[in-house]
């Protein structure tokens, strides 16, 4: 799975280093397979939030019959990666890293992940001659040319999987893992100095809020304010001494309207389309290029495009699957990944947990604040976030008992489940 995470941040462009399809194709269902064959998993009761996940996805499915589009790749590819695997991430996460030595194992890959993304946000701007792939500094490849884009060739995707791997980066300095902790500490700034570079604005205001989140869900972390203040405040100051053209860049990036502009018009085309079609919408992936016809210029704002892609998640769901869709999509995010970063007691045998709460809640934050101005429409953040919100969703739903074990128990010599006191504990407490 990890291996597959890794592969992902070439989705898309995996074919301009000679692959005929994405590793990541293979090697995540490989994953889920080899879980499914796994004798000693943990396994886990059918619950309220598999169910909404279920129906969503019937929902959709219902919706592209009903419009036509059912076989077309680029919907189909849409639902897969915006919704069933993100799915699918959140619901097996818990039963794949189940023990405080293999989540271990997915902050290091993480982390090492934030390394290679960081290092290239750096060198596309100081020194694009140095960048692998080369296809990344290629102006005519993907977009936001001149921004830091990494491997996903987007801005918008290399900022939101940087914010990730910060995250994780940090939680990793937290565990104490000899070497591993000080490459956490070096990665996290690192990763966070990628993120300005890509001028994403959505994500700058994302790791805000998560790191707000990240303080009030995590007491321990409220030590470390001072530090942060500094820190931060010697970055500003050091880069406008250093850096000016980057400062000046930063600056206008932050007063470009342009893009503003764009997804005003678009946001209220999309309204336009709900008031229309309240309970069915405009049918999945239909409101590009067909929201053209709900659009209208404005008498306050210019119209540089007829319709781009409905910039916010949740209104890009009600508009393209109606109200009703969009209520469950709300519930399972409740339910789901919130839920999943409400602090707990300490929970015997895994002493990590109350650490990935944090890093859930700081994730799922700035998934939630970037998509209220963006589509999210690349896998890799969506997979990450709901991947982490379900590793840390362990022993807030009912574990069923697992198979028996061979000698030598798991991963780090940890158990694969709690102790049976505790079990019976969690499973009259939760519903």
């Amino acid at each position: 799975m990890i291996l597959g995470l890794a592969a992902n941040l070439l989705s898309g462009h995996s074919h301009r280093l000679g692959l005929p399809i994405s590793p990541d194709r293979i090697l995540i269902p490989l994953a889920l397979i080899l879980l499914w064959r796994d004798p000693n998993r943990t396994r886990a009761r059918w619950g309220a939030v598999a169910t909404l996940m279920v129906l969503f996805v019937a929902w959709t499915l219902a919706s592209m019959i009903w419009h036509g589009n059912l076989l077309t790749p680029s919907t189909q590819f849409a639902l897969l990666d915006r919704t069933v695997m993100p799915f699918v991430m959140f619901l097996v996460g818990p039963l794949i890293f189940s023990t405080t030595g293999r989540r271990d194992l997915l902050l290091k890959g993480l982390t090492a992940m934030g390394l290679y993304l960081g290092v290239t946000a750096v060198l596309e701007v100081f020194a694009p001659q140095l960048v692998f792939p080369r296809y990344i500094v290629d102006p005519e490849v993907g977009m936001h040319f001149g921004r830091a884009r990494g491997p996903f060739a987007g801005a918008e995707a290399m900022a939101m999987t940087l914010a990730v791997c910060m995250g994780a980066a940090l939680v990793l300095a937290g565990r104490q893992l000899p070497r591993w902790s000080t490459l956490g500490l070096i990665v996290a700034p690192l990763a966070l100095f990628g993120v300005v570079l890509t001028g994403t604005r959505s994500a700058w205001l994302g790791v805000a809020a998560g790191i707000l989140v990240a303080l009030v869900l995590s007491p321990a972390l409220r030590r470390w304010i001072p530090a942060m203040l500094i820190a931060g405040t010697s970055g500003v100051v050091g880069a406008m001494i250093f850096l000016p053209s980057l400062v000046q860049s930063i600056f206008e990036r932050s007063a470009a309207n342009g893009p503003i502009y764009d997804r005003l018009s678009s946001n209220a085309a999309a309204f336009r389309v709900i008031s229309d079609l309240p309970l069915t919408g405009i049918g999945w992936r239909r409101f590009y290029p067909h929201g053209s016809e709900w659009a209208r210029q404005s008498d306050a704002l210019p119209m540089n495009n007829a319709v781009i892609e409905v910039h916010s998640v949740i209104l890009s769901r009600a508009t393209e699957l109606g109200l009703p869709a969009v209520v469950v999509f709300l519930l399972i995010i409740v339910l789901g990944p919130l839920r999943s970063a409400v602090p707990t007691g300490p929970i015997p045998g895994h002493p990590d947990l109350p650490g990935w709460r944090a890093l859930s809640g700081y994730a799922v934050s700035v998934w939630l604040v970037a998509g209220l101005f963006g589509p999210l429409s690349n896998p890799m953040p969506n997979y990450s976030v709901w991947l982490i919100a379900g590793v840390a969703s362990w022993g807030l739903t009912t574990w069923a008992t697992p198979a028996p074990k061979p000698p030598g128990g798991e991963l780090a010599g940890e158990a694969d489940s709690p102790p049976r006191a505790y079990r019976a504990a969690r499973t009259t407490s939760v519903p």
